[in-house]
């Protein structure tokens, strides 16, 4: 027997949920994201400013805001395309479905 699987699991509901509650288990997740991305520049710095000098902490300065916008477009056009594909298979499924009478 085929296992029914729950598809209204997501608990946020953008147009009519409170904006407090959302914001707030939004928030949270990715400020511990930015934290650790931050620690992961300061211990470069530590490492290389041990292991080159301040050449080194110097580069990784320079370096560091440069990895954070290429991360940052990589993530906007990951976001962008899997919303478009996503939003092709969805509507592929409804057409399926009500081809074939599962409506």
């Amino acid at each position: 027997m085929k296992k029914d699987r729950n598809l209204n699991r997501d608990r946020f509901d953008f147009a009519t949920g409170n904006i407090g509650p959302m914001f707030r288990s939004l928030f949270f997740p990715t400020l511990v994201g930015m934290i650790f991305n931050s620690v992961l520049t300061v211990i470069d710095g530590i490492f290389v400013g041990w292991g080159v000098g301040p050449e080194g902490i110097a580069a990784v300065n320079i370096v560091a805001p440069v990895f954070m916008v290429i991360t940052g477009i990589g993530l906007m056009f990951g976001i962008i395309s899997l919303r478009y594909i996503l939003r092709n298979f969805s509507q592929r499924r409804a057409a399926w479905m009500v081809t074939n009478g599962k409506e």
